[in-house]
């Protein structure tokens, strides 16, 4: 036996190893998200965003209301969103 002969066995050895650890190992696919967000939430999730870059930016009152009743609207209407999901 040579050592060629045997370098050739090692490699037919890991060959055979990494082949049983693919087969063994499931894919990491990730189910599709049927939870998506209507277009009117997107667009509430927009507008808060900008309500709240312009409030940190000012640090006004008014600007922080404004913000305040964004994030409720958003908050009521998402858990609108999961109620009617969860009914359907």
């Amino acid at each position: 036996m040579t050592n060629r002969d045997i370098e050739d066995y090692v490699h037919q050895l890991v060959h055979i190893m990494q082949q049983a650890a693919w087969n063994s190992t499931p894919n990491p696919h990730k189910p599709p998200t049927t939870d998506t967000c209507t277009p009117t939430i997107k667009q509430e999730i927009l507008d808060k965003r900008q309500l709240r870059k312009q409030w940190q930016q000012s640090r006004s009152p008014q600007d922080k209301a404004k913000f305040s009743k964004a994030t409720t609207e958003l908050k009521q209407l998402l858990l609108d969103h999961k109620q009617q999901a969860i009914q359907t």
